[in-house]
C-alpha cells in the first residue's frame, strides 16, 4: 500500500516538474494570438457543457 502510494506521489511530482518546465518555456515563444486562442478555447470548453445542459433543461420545462 505504501509503495503504491509513494509511486503515485513520485509520478505526480514528475508530472508537476514537467508542467513547471513547460510553463517556464511557453511564455517566451507564444504570441498574443496564441494566448487569445488558448483563452477562448478554454472558456468555450468550460462553458459549453453548461450551455448544453441549460438548453436541455429549458426544453423539458
Amino acid at each position: 500500500m505504501k509503495e503504491k502510494y509513494l509511486q503515485h506521489v513520485l509520478q505526480r511530482a514528475g508530472e508537476i516538474a514537467l508542467l513547471d518546465r513547460a510553463a517556464a518555456v511557453l511564455p517566451e515563444r507564444a504570441s498574443a494570438g496564441k494566448w487569445i486562442l488558448a483563452a477562448a478555447l478554454g472558456i468555450f470548453s468550460v462553458l459549453y457543457p453548461a450551455v448544453s445542459a441549460a438548453q436541455a433543461i429549458t426544453r423539458l420545462i
